[in-house]
């Protein structure tokens, strides 16, 4: 219950929003569009795919690893009160992924 709570406090909820965004300003262009679309837009990883030129499999790792750096730092976010650094090596290597 502590996570239904803390995304009702307004707070948490810019905090994560600004975690979200500095996340993805790290990212590689195809990945942050990657995470746009499919979260924001709906797009599946297979129309992503095919506007991007990649493997599905490809989209959806990418999106895994995304999913995963911010899953930890809304963690962080709640445990600690504050956001963890960004996981830099998890980042370094979806770097050299997909659609370059």
């Amino acid at each position: 219950m502590i996570a239904v709570h803390n995304f009702r406090q307004a707070e948490f909820r810019s905090r994560v929003t600004v975690a979200i965004l500095e996340m993805l300003a790290d990212l590689p262009e195809t990945h942050w569009k990657t995470f746009v679309w499919n979260h924001y837009r709906g797009y599946q990883p297979k129309q992503i795919a095919e506007i991007l030129k990649c493997s599905p499999a490809e989209i959806e790792a990418a999106l895994d690893t995304i999913n995963s750096i911010l899953y930890q730092k809304t963690q962080g976010l709640m445990v600690e009160g504050m956001p963890p650094k960004p996981n830099a090596k998890a980042l370094a290597s979806m770097a050299g992924r997909c659609c370059k």
